[in-house]
């Protein structure tokens, strides 16, 4: 099994190949926090902690001495292992697996038992030297400590030494500590593993205290703290704007599938007030205002997966673009280019099919998507126990695809999230009825009336202009002067420009009732 995962490591989500010695370890490096770090959290879904429900996580990544590894030390307080040795290889697990129909989802973002296995074996792959693991339980007076290693001959994760000491405290958890090869402070694993970790934010009430400390990496500490409210999350997650996150931005929505084990939580930031996204060239199509960008944020119970080349296949970046409700409310939803960023973006743009070109855009007096949208966040959070539905696949960067449920839970969920952002009055959605209204007023009007006042105009019969105008309850008397198009020789009527504002004046009316 070792074998297969280091021979495909594309397949458990290390974009690595082990005959490849240019590949950077950069994704490798943050591949492996995100292992241990999910493991933590999983870890508080056996709560016998004895932590009092102060759940917490601290990273440390520091340079060893010489500068050529990295110390990586992850601790959590959660359960601890009753059975660290029979808990390392692949497939074996202490986590719960949900069955009862009235239990709350099991807060885990797997149940493949291969996470502490992979990051044993990878770190040894580019090091060679054994991982370290120290666990304790609530009801255990010793601390074990382990240290482990790939065994090439039996294809498993073999122990090394094992010491007992005493713990005065009845507390829980664990400690895994790992060197792996020096990464340098600009290197793009350490921007990676900040926004795995500020995604947290955006986790509504995962009840986790996060510490990153790398203090030859990060100029300070990086903190998550547990969110009360989606408003609260998405101003942690944008950090220095000039200004708090306006409630009038923010749409979220609740969708159950199967009451108390399956649901799908949405959530949607509309950010308009930074010009560009970070780190990202701007487009010409941006620079003119015409297109907004979206980026896809994915949750499993809390735990953001893996954005990775794999992610393209998830079944919610596959769905996100189709959704019918976008062009309810005027907008066209495509997958952007592809990129260097690997986070799942999507270009927004004002829909084409209503008959909105560029002219009727500035007819409306409305801004493009581009300037009044920017750049939406869109967070989907998938709540469920492990058996109802399935879960991400061994690289934790997609959700399988294929369940009719989620797909009609996204499509509701964001119409909601779309009908509070235009419910707001902010101007950055119209409600479809407004749309449509504007859209007939400001740009079907003016074609019809031009159209007819040129056709009456255009009239040889004095006669047949005056039934027609009367016929449409125009009221325009008649004149003795020269008219325009064709009947001007025909005994003068109201010109093609009186007819068309008349007419548009009428129609008007008649919508407005």
């Amino acid at each position: 099994m070792l074998r297969a995962f280091l021979n495909n490591p594309i397949v458990v989500g290390f974009n690595v190949e082990k005959s490849s010695k240019s590949t950077p370890f950069d994704s490798t490096c943050c591949q492996i926090v995100k292992e241990l770090v999910d493991n933590a959290v999983d870890s508080f879904a056996n709560q016998s902690t004895g932590n009092g429900g102060c759940n917490s996580i601290t990273i440390s990544l520091d340079q060893t001495s010489d500068n050529n590894f990295l110390i990586l030390t992850v601790t959590d307080n959660g359960a601890g292992f009753d059975n660290l040795v029979a808990n390392v290889n692949a497939f074996q697990s202490t986590k719960i697996i949900s069955t009862s129909s009235t239990s709350a989802p099991t807060p885990t973002v797997g149940k493949y038992g291969i996470g502490l296995t992979l990051a044993i074996l990878y770190t040894f792959f580019h090091t060679l030297t054994p991982a370290s693991i120290s666990t304790t339980t609530a009801n255990s007076p010793t601390l074990l400590t382990c240290q482990f290693k790939p065994d090439e001959a039996t294809d498993s994760i073999i122990v090394v030494s094992q010491k007992h000491q005493p713990t005065p405290l009845q507390t829980s958890g664990t400690t895994v500590s790992v060197l792996l090869p020096a990464i340098s402070k600009t290197s793009p694993s350490i921007s990676q593993m900040c926004d795995y970790f500020a995604r947290f934010h955006l986790s509504i009430g995962l009840n986790v205290s996060i510490l990153f400390h790398a203090p030859t990496l990060l100029n300070s500490d990086f903190r998550v703290q547990p969110k009360s409210s989606v408003e609260e999350g998405f101003g942690e997650y944008f950090g220095d704007r000039a200004s708090p996150i306006s409630s009038d931005n923010v749409g979220s929505a609740v969708v159950e599938i199967v009451k108390d084990s399956f649901s799908l939580g949405i959530s949607m930031v509309v950010d308009n007030e930074e010009e560009e996204w970070e780190e990202e060239e701007e487009e010409a199509d941006q620079v003119d205002g015409h297109v907004a960008k979206m980026q896809l944020i994915r949750l499993v119970n809390g735990v953001p997966l893996h954005d990775c080349a794999d992610a393209k296949a998830c079944a919610l970046v596959l769905q996100l673009p189709f959704l019918k409700c976008w062009r309810t409310y005027g907008l066209n939803v495509t997958a952007s280019p592809p990129t260097t960023n690997l986070v799942p973006t999507f270009d927004v743009k004002d829909v084409v099919s209503l008959g909105l070109d560029a002219k009727s855009q500035s007819q409306l007096n409305t801004l493009p998507a581009g300037l009044r949208l920017k750049k939406i966040i869109c967070v989907v959070n998938v709540r469920a126990k492990t058996d109802e539905v399935a879960f991400p696949t061994l690289s934790k960067s997609r959700l399988p695809q294929g369940d009719s449920r989620m797909d009609n839970a996204l499509e509701v969920g964001v119409k909601a999230c779309l009908a509070q952002l235009a419910g707001a009055g902010g101007g950055l959605l119209s409600e479809p009825k407004d749309l449509r209204r504007e859209i007939r007023l400001k740009v079907d009007v003016p074609a019809i009336s031009e159209a007819m006042g040129s056709v009456i105009a255009g009239m040889r019969s004095k006669k047949r202009r005056e039934r027609a105008c009367d016929g449409l309850g125009l009221g325009l008397g008649l004149s003795g002067g020269s008219g325009s198009g064709r009947g001007s020789g025909g005994g003068g009527c109201s010109s093609k420009e009186d007819i068309a504002q008349a007419l548009s004046v009428r129609l008007k009316a008649v919508i407005e009732k």
